[in-house]
């Protein structure tokens, strides 16, 4: 039983003490009602500081670009660690930032891919037929129509990578 009010007598004086603290929190800040906070991640920008007496193209802020275009036949060359240099192709299908499709190479493998583009960033997991072997392909979209990147190998006990750099549309 002593147990009971002591616990309730310091459940009260914790609250009492927390609704002091809290119930002055408008007047230490100034505002009053709700408080809501936001950040804006683009500065303000102020016209009566523009120097170049040109004028003010304001654009919509916060607005998403779309990914950039990588679908089709892409190919180029291969240079892998164990096998040496060979040819790779793929064919991307794109939907939004994901991509899938087909590939082979002339080393011996062909399979299926599936991945994502982001900003430059091509993330692409390769799955060659007939195996439990899988290849993590990390490239950069260098431009509209080149990516250069490394791979490695998961997901079975071999250990492999390589280099890559393909091209889009000169299959």
């Amino acid at each position: 039983m002593l147990r009971k009010i002591s616990f309730a007598i310091l459940a009260f004086a914790l609250g009492l003490f927390g609704v002091s603290h809290v119930g002055g929190l408008p007047e230490k800040i100034a505002v009053g009602g709700a408080v809501a906070w936001a950040q804006d991640s683009t500065p303000a920008y102020d016209a009566a500081q523009d120097d170049s007496g040109g004028e003010v193209i304001q654009s919509e802020p916060n607005k998403k670009s779309p990914p950039p275009h990588v679908a089709g036949p892409w190919c180029g060359s291969i240079d892998d660690n164990q096998l040496g240099p060979g040819t790779l192709s793929l064919d991307i299908n794109q939907k939004g930032s994901k991509l899938n499709g087909t590939w082979t190479d002339d080393l011996g493998a062909s399979g299926t891919l599936k991945g994502k583009v982001q900003g430059d960033a091509v993330i692409v997991t390769l799955k060659p037929r007939g195996s439990k072997c899988r290849f993590a392909v990390n490239g950069t979209l260098v431009s509209s129509d080149e990516i250069t990147g490394t791979y490695s190998i998961f997901g079975c006990h071999q250990s492999d990578g390589g280099t890559f750099d393909i091209t889009s549309p000169a299959c």
